[in-house]
């Protein structure tokens, strides 16, 4: 192989190897970006799991499901769709919801 050829084999192949490099890098950084600790894995696993007994079932005994999973997904859900909460003499009021809507109770005193 003459000298000219193998330089511009080389260069070549240099310029292939950067590229290649580049793009690795690129990899490593949005992976690192998206890969998840084994907590927050679980966080996420738990909360799509809720969210799917909750949409897959007709009737939902909440009192029972809610001793069964961890109290932060159901506190962190809770905050992800609930703004604000009106409690007047130990009795919800009302409920507004991040979307706005707003649900008012009423109560009948007992006779």
């Amino acid at each position: 192989m003459a000298e000219k050829d193998f330089i511009i084999e080389q260069r070549k192949l240099l310029d292939s190897l950067e590229e290649t490099t580049a793009r690795l890098d690129e990899l490593e950084v949005s992976s690192a970006a998206t890969s998840l600790s084994d907590d927050e894995f679980m966080v996420k696993a738990s909360y799509f799991i809720m969210a799917q007994q909750l949409q897959d079932r007709r009737y939902v005994d909440y009192e029972k499901f809610i001793w069964k999973i961890d109290p932060q997904i159901v506190k962190d859900f809770l905050n992800s769709i609930i703004q604000n909460f009106c409690i007047k003499d130990g009795r919800i009021v009302s409920i507004l919801f991040k979307n706005g809507i707003q649900y008012q109770f009423f109560y009948k005193d007992p006779e």
